[in-house]
């Protein structure tokens, strides 16, 4: 902050100002044009930097119905990119892995090893961000957080409850789901579609209200996720799948397209990979259920090692029919049951 004093105001801002000296020396300052003229100092800085229109102020930006539409959808994003769940339980803390069986020795290098992992996948993740299209990296990235975000629930619970190796593999490839989805596609393009979805001069207060978004959305996951995650567990996660997912489908329904040659067809479709947001956690759920959901006590009900007692259905049918009751009672009883 103290040497932010000593910074020069930004050139376009000067020049739009009138103020042609200051304007002069900032340029001079940040483009290490000394050795030029005045004028051919600003010659030289106008045909590098695309100079931005002037600013509408926030009430009249959000007067305009389209403009205001762009704003809202650019705080979605901008939130997107905070509860996909990456900064709380990956960027800010190692408590997602001190509260599962995970390898001891390892857990004081995770945020240093996620911080490389997104080094890495800074150069594609740029070059995905300018030839897949906006809204289909986007979302489709958002889909794997989701993903990842209710496998780390799955996992969780069960290596919290049962521990074993393989629900702490699964634990790990969620993690590595969740940072392959942030920062190939939903933490770099939150950066760039708010000022993309309004029209340029309105650019400026579509930014500010994405940041101030981005940074509330920061502040509350890090004060609800830590005491969350030490009362419930693995159920902590859904204060990201859930929000994601419902981010999702409000994205596809009304994010606009970018024109980008590669981008989503009108109506939004994202392919048959979006079905995978509802498949994954159902199958986690079944095995969950399988393996922990206790018997009723119904006579019907699956024996200890999951076989059906045909027997019993045969004695059943025996004993109605004995009785002069039609045996399809029996059978509606059954489905009504399950």
């Amino acid at each position: 902050m103290t040497m932010g004093i000593l910074l020069p105001d930004s050139p376009n801002h000067l020049l739009d100002n009138g103020d042609k000296p200051s304007a002069i020396r900032s340029i001079k300052f940040y483009y290490c044009f000394q050795n030029f003229d005045d004028d051919v100092a600003i010659q030289e800085y106008q045909q590098l930097v695309t100079h931005l229109p002037k600013q509408i102020s926030i009430p009249r930006a959000f007067k305009e119905p389209k403009t205001r539409k762009g704003i809202l959808l650019g705080m979605v994003v901008s939130f997107t990119q905070i509860f996909c769940g990456s900064m709380a339980t990956v960027a800010y803390s190692t408590a997602m892995f001190t509260s599962v069986s995970f390898f001891k020795p390892l857990v004081p290098f995770v945020p240093t090893l996620g911080s490389l992992f997104s080094i890495l996948l800074t150069l594609p993740a740029l070059r995905l961000v300018e030839t897949c299209g906006r809204k289909p990296l986007l979302i489709n990235t958002l889909i794997l957080c989701a993903l990842a975000d209710f496998m780390l629930t799955g996992f969780s619970l069960v290596s919290q409850n049962l521990g074993g190796t393989w629900s702490n593999v699964g634990f790990t490839f969620a993690f590595f789901i969740l940072g392959l989805g942030y920062n190939l596609g939903t933490g770099p393009v939150a950066y760039f579609m708010p000022s993309e979805l309004v029209r340029p001069e309105a650019a400026g207060v579509s930014l500010g209200c994405a940041v101030a978004v981005n940074w509330l959305s920061s502040m509350i996951t890090t004060l609800i996720y830590y005491p969350l995650n030490a009362q419930v567990g693995g159920y902590s996660y859904l204060l990201f799948a859930i929000p994601t997912s419902i981010a999702i489908l409000v994205l596809q329904k009304w994010l606009p397209n970018n024109g980008h040659p590669k981008e989503l067809t009108q109506n939004g479709d994202v392919g048959g990979y979006s079905y995978l947001l509802f498949a994954i956690p159902t199958s986690i759920a079944i095995l969950v259920l399988q393996k922990w959901l206790p018997n009723n006590g119904h006579p019907k009900e699956l024996t200890q090692n999951g076989d059906r007692m045909e027997h019993s259905h045969r004695q059943e049918e025996v004993l109605h029919r004995d009785k002069g009751l039609p045996y399809i009672d029996i059978l509606l009883y059954r489905n009504t049951s399950v």
